[in-house]
């Protein structure tokens, strides 16, 4: 990716970095850490992946495969401008279990709730349960 005159190579710590304005729309910012960084005026896509409200079903990757969640329309969720992962506060387990790759143990039926939440798009690996919204991009997710 190019910003201005400067290659940023995937996964770049772009913390405190000075962003304003620029256009952000077709980067791919998989892995980076934008925390801190000066994002004023700076354009993104502007569409969120995960829907904004009403509950609706994801994916999820952990050690025994891809598991089927739903995501409950009062819980909070994410969507990163950073990558395809998105985050929710909690979600129930639709189908499967499995313990996740920071241990988080879901068990079908069950209710899973993370120990904290952040609402911060940009940062892909923030707290929250972690989901994508396509099962293929679950399966091909390497933990």
């Amino acid at each position: 990716m190019k910003i201005g005159n400067y290659e940023i190579k995937a996964g770049a710590d772009l913390r405190w970095a000075n962003l304003r304005e620029a256009n952000l729309c077709e980067a791919d910012l998989r892995g980076a850490n934008l925390c801190e960084a000066d994002l004023e005026d700076a354009k993104f896509s502007p569409y969120q992946i995960c829907p904004e409200e009403g509950a609706f079903a994801a994916w999820k990757k952990v050690d025994s495969g891809v598991i089927k969640l739903l995501i409950p329309a009062k819980a909070r969720r994410t969507s990163s401008i950073v990558g395809r992962k998105c985050r929710a506060e909690y979600v129930k387990v639709l189908r499967g279990n499995g313990v996740s790759l920071k241990g988080g143990v879901y068990k079908q039926g069950k209710i899973y709730r993370s120990n904290k939440y952040d609402d911060d798009p940009r940062v892909e690996c923030a707290n929250g349960v972690h989901f994508f919204m396509t099962k293929k991009e679950a399966e091909e997710y390497s933990i």
